[in-house]
Order: C-alpha cells, then structure tokens, then sequence
C-alpha cells in the first residue's frame, strides 16, 4: 500500500497482531508490487482489508484456499459427418 511516506506493509506478527512496516518496492507488475527491502523471507502479510487496519490491530487469519479462477467455457468441435449439414447451419431445405 502507499500512504503520505511511502510503501508499507501490514506484517503479522506470531499474536496475530499487524505492525505497519515502510518497505521499498522495487517495481509494480500485473496489480503486484515488487518488493526490494523491508520484509523477510517467511513473513506473513495481509493481502485483504488492510484498509480498515491499524498498527497493532488483532486480525484473523482467514485459513480457507482461496477460490480459483474459474476457466472461461472451452468451445467443444463437434463433429460432422460427410455430406450431412452442420449443427446450427442455416438449412436448404423449403417446406
């Protein structure tokens, strides 16, 4: 997040309290910042809500997968057989 002094972070500490932490980002890519200094490996960090968050904040960590995308419908070939007319083909027939 950016705020008035730069970059920050909400860092979960093992109580599950947050402390805002300034980090450096490096670069921005695809709605995701590129962090260069201010949190360590293996550090949790809050990707949701943090805008109603405050230092020192108790939270709950939210301990379900998150949803995947779901995949836009595949157009599935049908097939055709010889000498026969397509499905959804305009028909030569006059009735």
């Amino acid at each position: 997040m950016q705020g008035a002094t730069g970059y920050y972070a909400y860092i979960v500490k093992p109580d599950n309290r947050v402390e805002r932490r300034v980090v450096d980002v490096a670069g921005m890519q695809d709605d995701m910042a590129i962090v260069d200094k201010g949190l360590a490996a293996g550090e949790k960090i809050v990707v949701d809500g943090q805008y109603r968050l405050s230092d020192g904040a108790r939270i709950k960590i939210d301990t379900a997968p998150p949803a995947a995308p779901v995949p836009p419908p595949a157009s599935t070939p049908q097939a055709v057989q010889p000498n026969s007319t397509p499905p959804n083909a305009p028909s030569n027939k006059s009735g």
